[in-house]
């Protein structure tokens, strides 16, 4: 279980990366298991990089796949909204 949690961590962190491609990484292995543990860092990315169209689009995908809960709502409406 520690090591689950150390590579999510790992993954997220890789969202805080000022190079594109490390961002596009940590967002490729969210996208085939996302969690709700990324919801905000993956949120804070996109409004972080609104300029990245491809990376926002994909983060709204994610945060859709995830269990219905209120903060990915939130998430999902304020970034559909600020595009």
């Amino acid at each position: 279980m520690v090591a689950e949690n150390t590579d999510l961590e790992a993954v997220i962190d890789g969202l805080k990366q000022i190079e594109s491609k490390y961002r596009q990484s940590s967002i490729k292995i969210l996208r085939n298991q996302p969690t709700l543990k990324a919801a905000i860092p993956l949120a804070e990315c996109a409004f972080t990089y609104p300029n990245d169209i491809w990376q926002g689009c994909e983060i709204i995908k994610i945060l859709r796949k995830m269990p219905s809960s209120k903060k990915r709502n939130c998430f999902c409406n304020v970034i559909k909204s600020s595009s």
